[in-house]
């Protein structure tokens, strides 16, 4: 029997291979869109917790250096962090495919009020960016211009913006369908 060099042990039968692999993808044809719905709204929260992040270390290099700024550039999906007078290039940011700027005209979404003593919204902007020049500036840590907001949004319908006070203060709103209302995650 040693010679025959057929084996000797149990053998999976077809079916025994075949259930696993039919399991799977039918766990798999229900796990993908909802993998599919959740994607877009972490790519946002990452997001803007990163411009958030990156709106603090602006704050804060303008404390120590004198001045700093983030740039947005919306067209390119880009966030640039700018330090000193020669406006240095620190950090930047490129946004996921599934975010971009902008709170959803048309949509639904409305701006944020952020209403002045003549009645013009501050919030209210074509590009997701409140500032001028798409640019915050900070000197010696405080906000340099008028407050204003970064809206950041997926095309699903979910929709977050960053307020940036004249202190320099930084806060987190979300759009819940109806209104704006601060983020728990600020």
């Amino acid at each position: 029997m040693a010679g025959q060099g057929s084996s000797t042990g149990p053998r999976l039968h077809f079916l025994e291979v075949l259930t696993p692999v039919v399991l799977l993808a039918v766990l798999g044809i229900f796990a993908l869109p909802n993998y599919l719905g959740f994607r877009p709204r972490a790519d946002l929260r990452q997001t803007v917790a990163a411009v958030h992040e990156l709106l603090e270390a602006a704050r804060e290099a303008s404390a120590a250096r004198g001045i700093a700024r983030l740039r947005f550039d919306p067209a390119k999906r880009l966030v640039v962090l700018e330090v000193g007078e020669a406006r240095d290039p620190a950090a930047e940011l490129e946004l996921p495919r599934t975010v971009q700027f902008g709170y959803g005209y048309g949509s639904g979404i409305s701006p944020f009020p952020l209403l002045l003593d003549d009645g013009r919204n501050l919030a209210a902007t074509e590009d997701g960016v409140s500032f001028d020049d798409n640019a915050v500036g900070f000197r010696g840590g405080i906000l340099m211009g008028y407050p204003g907001l970064i809206y950041l949004r997926t095309d699903r319908g979910d929709a977050e913006a960053l307020f940036v006070r004249i202190t320099g203060g930084i806060e987190s709103y979300e759009w819940n369908g109806q209104g704006w209302r601060r983020s728990t995650d600020s």
